[in-house]
């Protein structure tokens, strides 16, 4: 079961890069003492290895995630752009993707990892979903939508 509350979403930010956004979603997660502060090293570190950008429709979305390592509870932290920010592509990472939002995930119980992005690919499959998530401007309807995608 994924933690999520309205502290853990970021709607219309600005953002310099990928990395501004993991760290500011990762101070959330810190904040709210899901995370301690080293996790942000392990996401950004798994970031440059492994790229977590997908070319989504309508727009490009991120999936940022470390391994269990500082992980104090499961939880997901959102943030979508004022002006998308380049995230590598997951399956071609000489390609940049302009993301438009970021999905960043921390898990505590490894064996959920696959069951929790299987249930986030419903959004990012969903164009009307993303679109949703794109416009919606309270953060309580936009932690009910992922709660009720990611803890199926």
């Amino acid at each position: 079961m994924f933690f999520i509350d309205s502290h853990l979403i970021l709607l219309d930010i600005d953002a310099a890069d990928a990395e501004e956004v993991i760290r500011m979603l990762c101070t959330r997660l810190e904040e709210a003492g899901h995370v301690t502060c080293e996790h942000v090293n392990y996401v950004l570190e798994r970031e440059n290895v492994y790229p977590t950008g997908l070319p989504t429709n309508p727009f490009c979305v991120a999936i940022p995630h470390g391994e269990a390592e500082g992980v104090i509870h499961s939880a997901l932290a959102f943030a979508r752009m004022q002006a998308p920010v380049v995230f590598k592509n997951m399956v071609n990472c000489e390609e940049c993707l302009e993301t438009k939002m970021v999905f960043l995930l921390v898990n505590k119980d490894p064996s959920e990892q696959v069951k929790t992005l299987q249930n986030l690919s419903e959004i990012f499959g969903d164009p009307a979903l993303l679109q949703q998530l794109n416009e919606e401007m309270e953060k309580q309807k936009v932690v009910a939508l992922l709660e009720s995608i990611i803890n199926q």
